[in-house]
């Protein structure tokens, strides 16, 4: 008996159906790679720069034992600091991570599921240590522990754009506090900053000089009072001028100027970092929900903000190095 022949309305039926499936199944693969390798910058950016900022603020002012026990407190907080960061930055990397392994179609399947599941909670994880009390941590947990065996579930059958879905307000909302955690952390080295510059060892030579500015003050004031200056009056003013000239050579002064100007550009250096860290978390997300959308749309967004920002994170980066290494 022959099977019954299949009629052309139901082929075309069969064949869309089958587009579907492979349509849910597949990520746009250069928007992904774009995705992996821009995350990948942001945390190599952050880990660097928070490793050399820990690193340069344990040497700085270290000429006494007190600054020293002083830079070695600070560079140790700084360094508390930075590792929940950095546990943010390596969960992030390891989400996108996840994605590039799904890229092919033909690699759903179970291992690949409990990757990207596993990814996602270690993304929720980290962020949680930044604010435990944020309400977007309390949505991401709950959404998180209800839809995680269904992401696995769907990945698993190869049904990704759904997975994709269900993760997108996760990543929305972890990428949110991780965003903000990025500026709070911007007020926290600038206190430090501040922290850094009092403690330097200069009371004495910086209250030498506030003594001899007013005395210079209170001379110019004396000498230019009438029209035509005296010469003791202009002898008083130059000889004070010269004490400031010597004082400003000082090798004490000179190596608080240094130390100064070294603390100054350290913390530019993290702000303007942190800055563009967060600007950068902010477009991981936008880009999370465009690569969603590629794949209903079947096409490959471009995320070029992503691919800008995380750029420009790193030229900042390179910049900090360069400027490390320049005697």
């Amino acid at each position: 008996m022959q099977p019954p022949a299949c009629s052309p309305r139901l082929a075309v039926v069969g064949i869309l159906l089958l587009a579907s499936v492979a349509g849910c199944r597949t990520l746009p693969e250069s928007g992904v790679n774009t995705f992996a390798t821009s995350t990948s910058t942001l945390q190599l950016a952050i880990s660097s720069a928070g490793n050399a900022a820990v690193q340069d603020l344990a040497t700085l002012h270290t000429d006494t034992p007190a600054s020293k026990a002083a830079a070695q407190a600070l560079s140790e907080d700084l360094k508390q600091q930075w590792d929940k960061r950095l546990r943010v930055m390596a969960a992030m990397n390891t989400y996108a991570a996840s994605l590039q392994r799904l890229v092919d179609a033909g690699k759903a399947g179970q291992q690949n599921a409990a990757a990207f599941t596993g990814a996602l909670r270690e993304l929720v994880t980290a962020t949680q240590m930044l604010d435990p009390a944020a309400p977007a941590i309390d949505l991401a947990l709950n959404l998180s522990s209800r839809v995680y065996g269904e992401i696995a579930a769907d990945i698993a059958a190869g049904r990704i754009a759904r997975a994709l879905a269900q993760a997108d307000p996760i990543v929305a909302g972890t990428s949110a506090i991780i965003a903000s955690d990025l500026l709070n952390l911007r007020s926290i080295a600038l206190e430090k900053r501040r922290t850094a510059l009092s403690s330097l060892q200069t009371a004495q030579i910086l209250g030498e000089f506030r003594s001899l500015n007013h005395l210079r003050d209170a001379a110019a004031t004396a000498a230019f009072s009438s029209d035509t200056p005296t010469p003791a009056a202009l002898d008083q003013l130059q000889k004070i001028q010269q004490m400031i000239i010597t004082l400003s050579n000082d090798p004490a002064y000179l190596q608080y100027l240094a130390s100064r100007d070294q603390i100054n550009q350290l913390f530019k250096s993290q702000t303007d970092l942190l800055d563009q860290a967060s600007l950068t978390v902010a477009a991981w997300a936008r880009s999370h929900h465009e690569l969603l959308l590629g794949i209903e749309q079947k096409k490959a967004p471009s995320l070029q903000q992503l691919s800008t920002f995380a750029s420009d994170l790193y030229d900042i980066y390179k910049k900090y190095r360069e400027a490390r290494s320049t005697p």
